[in-house]
């Protein structure tokens, strides 16, 4: 399910994650596993440089939360967090740089 406010797209559901090569490959982000079922929000297009980053160009931001399954060997239940912001300081070239990091989990906080 997606919906659209203003700028700003919520999805709910299972989406395949899968943002280009990494320096450490695509292990976290890849569409080869089953999708995770999670919330993603996200700018539908790009948002105009503010003064002090002008030399950043447009730039499009994406968060996603997934809760993780229970059954893991290390720790039951953690939450997935995924964030990525792209810029494009000109018209031939995008930086990009996303996080993905694992949370709390039974018997973890989420802090």
């Amino acid at each position: 399910v997606k919906y659209g406010i203003s700028n700003l797209e919520i999805q709910l559901g299972k989406n395949e994650l899968w943002w280009g090569q990494g320096t450490r490959g695509t292990l976290a982000l890849s569409n080869n596993a089953e999708p995770f079922t999670g919330v993603k929000l996200s700018t539908i297009s790009p948002l105009k440089p503010i003064p002090i980053v002008n030399f950043l160009g447009p730039s499009r931001f994406s968060l996603f939360y997934a809760q993780m399954e229970n059954n893991r060997a290390d720790v039951n239940s953690p939450g997935f967090v995924v964030m990525r912001a792209d810029f494009q300081p000109s018209k031939n070239f995008t930086l990009g740089a996303a996080r993905t990091s694992m949370l709390g989990g039974e018997g973890h906080a989420l802090s």
